[in-house]
């Protein structure tokens, strides 16, 4: 085989395995939830490194077989692309029950060797590529790279334009086209190229026809939804940002924290979910939803309206706008101009198009990163808002833990805060978690953020609200007056919901809803305090609740030595609140890894002649081991 034929063999092994683990990523992501998509990375590094340990048994090759095994290599590259998600498929794995299901722990290995087969076979080829070019590997080396990057660039590519499911049989067309090029010489056996033209056919009917489905987990929103008797999808998209999914249903209800004692109308809501997480709703088309004002009468009862009970708010800036919401919100409480600025343009794009009703105001979509918009903008604001995001239930788990978050960090609140407009204010309205972690940080951020910006107001510009199952913090630079702090405890009443801070209060109100302790009200007059007082208060509470910044932005992330005795020792009925299963899926593949990585590595020593096992010392796996984790790192 030429060099020119085996790089371009190389090229498409490398761009089928990069490709693959990208898209790995994506399906990740949606049948489990973000955190579990880190396992692609590990999984591809164990089939590469099995790939090596495969290499060192076989010992040294003539050219011959080293040329048969690059062959037989693309081949079975090509079909395990294949057969491997299709195997996975197969395979009943809830990652959420790790902690307490053994029978979970040998699923999640089956899982992870399936998934290592097509990374181990393509980085097999390539190994053998480079030992047939041992005088001039460059070349192939090269080829590496460039199939790497274009696999890379690639698989976000198509996800524009195929959904996830279907996109995963696409590495495996790139991995056939390698083995055909292997294949594509006089003198290869009929064997392998029968294998290598049956790879091909089985990878281009997979792609239109493929064997497995992407099963959403049956925590997530989505399949929750769709199990309501008249659910339907009434639009689907997907792009590199999500697998976005609209769907209407009759007894669909997004209404983070809405008083419990509204009474009025409610109208029909599409619900918005991106990778099967519930985002947000919009009011649905068609007969039912013209109930005019009515209709729009819970959006007052929402703990997000909160801010409307003080003056007029003219200039609104909504941040994670999501399903629109708040954009309603705004509008019915008479704003004049409205900035909402979504990440994700399909999210954008169905709300923006599901009401076309703005009451005279202004509305204006932006689709973009919102640290950056504020950032960039030069306009102040009357308000800017940030409400709860996805469902109670996502949040009391923790599934976010590991995700990072730079919009509800010390410098996001201190951009927020730098952008209001005089007599401005900002409003965060965050799940209600129990035990209290997201609500305790966020006070203690909003705090911190007060003292950087308005050290001489910061005593009565906190305001703290709480519903059945939210928390809402405004804060005020120039310090919340005695008629605004009068129309605040109005509102609250009226709904129903309780107070636990305000300048001269003494305790939280307990009366409609009550915390087994005062930690909300404790955290805020620690915030309010001082830097001394805040980092005392934080340091005594079982959960890391200190306020992150941007070098650290895991605002989700609340588990510290003290929260883990806490989950131990309690009976398993009560594990939840404490769960968070970003780190518990963390853990149960960095486990995995551990045992297959030194399987695979004192394998070939095990089996190894007496001299090339004297050959092998401690020390000099600790030094190949330390380089592996400083790359991690």
């Amino acid at each position: 085989m030429t060099r020119l034929r085996r790089s371009v063999a190389v090229a498409l092994f490398s761009a089928a395995a990069l490709t693959y683990e990208v898209l790995l990523v994506r399906a990740f992501a949606i049948e489990q939830f973000h955190h579990f998509a880190y396992m692609a990375i590990s999984v591809a590094m164990l089939g590469f490194g099995a790939s090596g340990t495969v290499l060192a048994l076989a010992g040294r090759l003539h050219a011959a077989t080293a040329e048969r095994l690059f062959a037989w290599s693309g081949v079975v590259a090509a079909i395990s692309l294949v057969a491997s998600p299709a195997l996975v498929d197969l395979i009943s794995l809830d990652a959420t029950q790790l902690a307490w299901d053994l029978r979970q722990w040998p699923r999640l290995a089956a899982v992870y060797l399936l998934l290592a087969v097509p990374f181990g076979a393509t980085a097999l080829a390539i190994l053998v590529a480079l030992t047939l070019e041992h005088r001039r590997p460059g070349t192939v080396y090269g080829a590496s790279f460039v199939g790497s990057g274009f696999g890379a660039a690639f698989a976000v590519a198509i996800l524009w334009f195929v959904f996830p499911d279907r996109a995963l049989a696409i590495p495996a067309l790139l991995a056939a086209g390698g083995g055909l090029v292997c294949v594509a010489r006089s003198g290869t056996s009929s064997l392998v190229r029968t294998a290598a033209l049956a790879g091909a056919a089985l990878s281009a009917t997979v792609v239109v026809l493929p064997l497995w489905t992407l099963d959403v987990s049956q925590y997530k929103g989505l399949p929750q939804v769709e199990a309501f008797p008249d659910a339907r999808r009434v639009a689907e998209h997907t792009s590199p940002l999500g697998w976005v999914v609209a769907v209407e249903a009759t007894a669909q209800r997004y209404a983070p924290g809405l008083s419990l004692a509204y009474q009025g109308e409610f109208p029909r809501q599409t619900g918005l979910f991106v990778d099967g997480e519930l985002v947000g709703a919009f009011p649905s088309a068609g007969p039912d939803a013209e109930a005019g004002a009515a209709a729009a009468a819970f959006l007052d009862w929402l703990p997000t309206a909160l801010p409307y009970a003080l003056k007029e708010r003219r200039r609104v800036l909504i941040l994670g706008a999501g399903g629109g919401t708040e954009v309603s919100n705004a509008v019915t409480h008479g704003a004049k101009s409205v900035v909402a600025v979504e990440l994700n343009p399909d999210v954008a794009r169905l709300a923006q198009n599901a009401d076309g009703k703005t009451g005279g105001a202004s509305v204006e979509w932006v689709v973009g990163d919102a640290r950056s918009f504020v950032v960039r903008t030069n306009e102040r604001f009357d308000l800017i808002t940030l409400g709860a995001v996805g469902g109670l239930g996502t949040s009391a788990a923790g599934v976010h833990s590991l995700g990072a978050d730079f919009l509800h960090t010390v410098d996001a609140y201190v951009d927020y805060l730098d952008r209001l407009a005089p007599g401005g204010v900002l409003a965060i309205t965050r799940w209600l978690t129990i035990p209290p972690r997201e609500n305790v940080r966020t006070i203690l951020t909003v705090a911190h953020a007060l003292h950087q910006v308005a050290p001489e107001t910061v005593q009565e510009g906190l305001f703290v609200s709480r519903s059945w199952g939210t928390v809402t913090v405004l804060a005020k630079p120039s310090g919340f007056a005695a008629d605004e702090i009068d129309a605040l405890k109005r509102w609250t009443t009226r709904r129903g919901f309780d107070i636990d801070w305000y300048s001269g209060l003494e305790q939280p109100t307990t009366e409609f809803h009550l915390l087994e302790e005062p930690v909300l009200f404790d955290a805020a007059a620690a915030g309010i305090a001082g830097d001394r007082a805040a980092a005392s208060f934080a340091s005594g509470y079982p959960f890391n609740v200190s306020p992150v910044d941007d070098a650290r932005p895991y605002p989700h992330h609340f588990i510290r030595p003290g929260s883990v005795g806490a989950f131990l020792q309690s009976s398993r009925g009560t594990w939840l609140p404490f769960a968070e299963w970003g780190y518990v899926a963390l853990i149960a593949t960095l486990v995995q890894s551990v045992v297959l990585a030194a399987t695979l590595t004192l394998l070939p020593v095990a089996v190894s002649t007496r001299g090339a096992r004297r050959a092998f010392s401690f020390p000099l796996a600790g030094y190949f081991g330390a380089i592996g984790l400083a790359y991690l790192s």
